[in-house]
C-alpha cells in the first residue's frame, strides 16, 4: 500500500496532478503524431496489463472533453463512487474528471501552438467555456424544476396560477400516465389512470411522483447539448429526439413496473437507480457518437 501523507494537503495534490497532466498531455500528443507507440499488445482477453493497454487505446479514441464526463459517470455509478462519502466523491471528481479535463485542455494547447497543422480547417473550442456553460445550464434547469414543483405543490409558497395554468410538471406526468395506459390497453391489459396513479387489473398499482419524471436526467442531457459548440439546428434536432427517447423509455419503465414490480422488490432494488444508470449509459453512448461525428461541420469546412 502506498500512502503519500503529503497528498492529504489539497494544494500539494493539485500541484502534483497539474505537473502530471503536462506529461500525460505531451505523451498523448506524441501518440497522435505517431512518435510514440504501445509496446504492449492491447487485448481484452489477455493479461491484466494487455487489457489495460486496450482500455487506454479506447480512451485515446474518445473525443476530448466528453471522455472525462463519461469516466466520471463510470466511477460514480458503475464503481459505486456515490457510496464513498463526501471525501470519496470529491476525490472521484478531482481524479476522474478535473485531472482528465486539464489533460484535454493541455492537449489542445500543445496542438494549437506547437502543431497548428492539426487545427487546419477547425475552429478552436473553448473547453473551460463549455464546462462553465454546461454547469450553469444544468444547475439552472435542475433547480428551476425543483423550484417550480415546490411552487405548484400545496404549501407555504403555493401559487394557484402556476398550478392551474402553467404546470408543466403535472402536464408531463399526465402525458406519461396516459401514454402508458393507452399502450397497456392496446396490448390487451385493462389499465386505468388518474392524475398520479396507474392501475392494471390483476396486476399492480404504481404512483408516479416527481422523481419518476426523469427531469434530472433531461436537465443533464439538455445542458450538455445546448452548451456544446454545434449548429443550433443540429442541437435542437438532437435535443428533441433525445428527450422523446428518454420519456418513451420512462413509459416502458412504468409499464414494466405496473405489470411485474411488487412492494417486496422495492426493498431489495431501487428501480429509480436502475433506470437512471441505464439512461445515463444510453446518453453517454449517444453523446459520444454525436460529438465524434460532426457531419455538418465537416461539410461546411469542406465547402470553405
Amino acid at each position: 500500500m502506498e500512502e503519500n501523507l503529503k497528498e492529504n494537503n489539497i494544494k500539494f495534490w493539485i500541484d502534483k496532478h497539474n505537473r502530471y497532466s503536462d506529461l500525460v498531455a505531451a505523451e498523448e500528443v506524441e501518440r497522435m503524431l505517431n512518435l510514440r507507440t504501445q509496446t504492449l499488445k492491447p487485448n481484452f482477453w489477455g493479461s491484466p496489463d494487455e487489457r489495460t493497454a486496450r482500455f487506454k487505446q479506447l480512451w485515446w479514441q474518445l473525443p476530448r472533453y466528453t471522455r472525462p464526463i463519461l469516466y466520471f459517470i463510470y466511477r460514480m455509478f458503475f464503481q459505486l463512487g456515490i457510496l464513498d462519502g463526501r471525501e470519496g466523491v470529491i476525490f472521484h471528481f478531482l481524479q476522474a474528471y478535473w485531472f482528465r479535463l486539464i489533460v484535454d485542455v493541455k492537449i489542445d494547447e500543445i496542438l494549437k501552438y506547437q502543431h497548428p497543422e492539426k487545427y487546419a480547417g477547425k475552429e478552436p473550442v473553448s473547453p473551460l467555456g463549455f464546462v462553465f456553460k454546461f454547469l450553469v445550464l444544468f444547475l439552472l434547469f435542475y433547480f428551476f424544476n425543483l423550484l417550480f414543483f415546490g411552487l405548484t405543490s400545496p404549501g407555504k409558497h403555493y401559487s394557484p396560477f402556476l398550478d392551474h395554468y402553467l404546470n408543466y410538471v403535472q402536464g408531463l406526468r399526465w402525458l406519461l400516465l396516459n401514454v402508458s395506459t393507452g399502450l397497456l390497453n392496446l396490448l390487451g391489459f385493462t389499465a386505468i389512470c388518474n392524475d398520479y396513479e396507474l392501475l392494471v387489473a390483476g396486476h399492480s398499482t404504481i404512483q408516479v411522483v416527481y422523481s419518476c419524471l426523469g427531469l434530472g436526467v433531461i436537465s443533464f442531457f439538455a445542458a450538455f447539448v445546448l452548451a456544446f459548440p454545434k449548429p443550433v439546428k443540429r442541437k435542437m434536432i438532437f435535443l428533441v429526439t433525445g428527450i422523446l427517447v428518454i420519456e418513451f423509455l420512462n413509459v416502458i419503465r412504468f409499464m414494466v413496473l405496473v405489470l411485474y414490480w411488487t412492494p417486496k422488490d422495492s426493498k431489495i432494488i431501487d428501480h429509480h437507480t436502475i433506470f437512471n444508470v441505464i439512461i445515463y449509459i444510453i446518453i453517454a453512448i449517444s453523446l459520444y457518437f454525436w460529438v465524434k461525428h460532426p457531419e455538418g461541420e465537416n461539410k461546411r469546412h469542406a465547402a470553405n
